[in-house]
């Protein structure tokens, strides 16, 4: 009885210890994290840390999350932990600023109401039930912001999507954008009504404080967040300085050049195209100095990606692929970068240009779009005047992939390393201030304005509203919103997601799947050999009248025979496709086994081993003299 009761003091003492240092390290080391997964998921980039680290008011934050309705959703489900547990890493990193409440709205509960008050959008699972996966922010001054559902697909960019939230609050107004351009960005009306932007730039102006610079500027707006420049008319040297200038000031500058720009020569507002317009642009020395080669007279072919046209071909209309036009998918766009790394229908190409990194330069030139090995340059007057017909039997590629749309980082200098220029024929030039010969540059270059043109992505179907077929717009809202946010802001990158699928199991399902493709692309062979063996016997009037309708006639001993073989055909291909798929299920179900085995069991059983060992190794060491 005595051991007994000692044994129990033990067991009772053990339990108190335990709650206690649980309830101590909740208290002493809430802010203590250890994050051991490969790509550190949960824990925070310095770029987030410097967004939480420059917040001027305390931060409400209202996670609403339906947590028992997401248990029938997995992605949701795993998407809602990740999710939690990075929002207390940033409630951690702000030291008492961030104050973190998670809420579960169940239907028809003041949570659900709160959650739909706060703007929220709930995901319809079933009768009167909505499940709740958003983020609800506001501000000791009431500022307020919301991400109005966590979509488990932009996973990756789950860091930006909640940095951005603080920015947004400590930054209320819209980011204002200054605009060069010899685009007719104002497309021609229709009957009877007014002028219309086309489609990204309707975009831009909906989301962001654009203004228009007139051709003949003299200075960059002084509160100017970004600098779009996009297949720009000729500039002067004064108006080249200003953007040095700005650029090497911190501004960041989104460039669209092109050597054969069809949309700048495309109708305007007046309906009529602007003849001085040239198809060509670009900003040689501004390039040169950050560090970029780009030929403003070469075109860059596709081969592989070109997108298909039809021309007139003696009268007669053809369909071509056309290298000239060409889509980048979306395994040639940088999965890392923000600006591309969410686009999924990929981006269309006209007439665009190639670019590089000059040898010399000390910035930092990483692609974010490029073409096909399959790939070739050509004269941009010639291609532009090459039949189209013969252009892709023409074009000789030459193994090289080519930059189209890079991103531009680093120490660079200036391209008036003498100062401002001297102008004599502009008025009202305002004073320019100190000089900066170098400085740290951040700038996005696109080798085609062509990613402006509706033509090529956008859709106008009465029926069914505007639908864009590619991702230019995406893309150039993408960069925009990218380089008008904080300087951390934009130096965050996509961040792995927290799924890791078994490799393993997704092989052998899609060798299956081919295995079943080509077994029932046989069995549609032969089928279609049969019936067609049928008509063959109908056509010649070997038939007794059953295949002409009269199904009371009597079958001829060759009709008989082609519909057993018909049958036969049938039979044994299904046999063959069930084989195939019983083999794939064995083959997943052994090796999901394994893998159960490996991650659940196996640790489990050794620790019991070792247990097991320990204890008959003890109780020899007792019992020996």
């Amino acid at each position: 009885m005595r051991r007994r009761a000692f044994t129990a003091f033990i067991i009772a003492c053990a339990a108190v210890m335990f709650v206690s240092a649980n309830a101590i390290a909740g208290a002493v080391m809430r802010g203590w994290r250890l994050d051991l997964t490969e790509q550190r998921l949960y824990s925070l980039s310095p770029e987030a840390a410097a967004v939480i680290d420059d917040l001027s008011e305390p931060v409400d934050l209202t996670f609403f999350y339906s947590r028992k309705l997401a248990q029938d959703f997995p992605r949701i489900r795993a998407y809602g932990a990740r999710v939690r547990e990075t929002l207390q890493a940033y409630a951690a990193r702000a030291g008492g600023r961030i104050r973190l409440e998670i809420v579960d709205p169940r239907p028809y509960t003041d949570a659900e109401d709160r959650a739909l008050r706060a703007g929220l959008e709930g995901l319809p699972v079933g009768e009167d039930e909505a499940l709740f996966f958003g983020l609800a922010a506001r501000n000791s001054v009431d500022d307020r912001a919301i991400i109005p559902f966590f979509n488990p697909d932009r996973e990756p960019f789950l860091e930006y999507e909640l940095s951005r939230v603080f920015v947004e609050m400590e930054t209320p107004s819209r980011a204002r954008v200054a605009l060069i351009t010899g685009l007719p960005m104002e497309t021609a009306p229709a009957p009877g009504r007014a002028p219309t932007g086309i489609h990204a730039y309707r975009q831009l102006i909906d989301a962001f404080d654009v203004e228009l610079l007139d051709p003949d500027w003299t200075a960059l707006p002084a509160d100017a967040d970004l600098l779009v420049v996009a297949h720009p008319p000729p500039l002067g040297p004064h108006q080249l300085y200003a953007i040095d200038q700005f650029v090497l000031r911190g501004g960041r500058a989104l460039v669209f050049v092109d050597p054969l720009s069809e949309l700048a020569t495309s109708p305007g507002p007046t309906g009529l195209p602007n003849f001085d317009a040239s198809p060509r642009s670009d900003a040689a020395p501004l390039l040169a100095s950050w560090g970029v080669v780009y030929d403003a007279g070469t075109v860059v072919l596709d081969l592989e990606n070109a997108l298909r046209a039809q021309f007139d071909d003696g009268g007669r209309q053809v369909e071509r692929p056309y290298p000239l036009w060409f889509r980048i998918p979306p395994e040639n766009l940088d999965s890392d970068e923000l600006a591309t790394a969410s686009l999924r229908r990929g981006i269309n190409f006209v007439g665009a240009g190639g670019l590089s990194r000059r040898q010399d330069a000390a910035t930092r030139f990483t692609a974010l779009a490029w073409t096909s090995d399959a790939s070739a340059t050509m004269d941009a007057r010639e291609a532009q005047l090459e039949n189209p017909v013969n252009l892709f039997a023409r074009a000789r590629s030459d193994g090289v992939s080519r930059t189209v749309i890079a991103r531009v980082r680093g120490e660079a200098r200036s391209a008036f390393p003498d100062g401002a220029p001297d102008v004599d024929d502009v008025f009202d030039l305002p004073t320019p201030a100190e000089h900066l010969d170098s400085g740290e540059i951040d700038v996005i270059v696109a080798a085609d304005s062509d990613l402006f043109n509706d033509r090529f992505y956008v859709s106008g179907d009465p029926s069914l509203g505007e639908t864009t077929t590619a991702d230019n717009a995406a893309f150039i809202l993408n960069a925009v919103d990218l380089f008008s946010g904080s300087d951390a802001l934009v130096g965050l990158r996509a961040r792995a997601p927290s799924d890791r699928p078994m490799t393993l199991i997704e092989n052998l399902r899609a060798e299956a799947e081919a295995r079943l493709a080509a077994e029932e692309g046989r069995l549609t062979l032969e089928v279609a050999e049969a019936e067609a063996r049928l008509r063959e016997l109908e056509a010649a009037g070997e038939g007794s009248g059953f295949f002409s309708g009269d199904l009371d006639a009597d079958l001829t001993e060759a009709e008989l025979g082609e519909v057993q073989r018909f049958r036969n055909v049938i039979v044994d291909t299904r046999g063959r496709l069930r084989e195939v798929k019983r083999t794939f299920l064995s083959d997943v179900d052994r090796l999901e086994a394994l893998l159960t085995f490996l991650n659940v069991w196996l640790m489990a059983l050794l620790a019991a081993g070792a247990g097991v060992w320990t204890f008959f190794a003890r109780r020899r060491g007792r019992a020996s003299p």
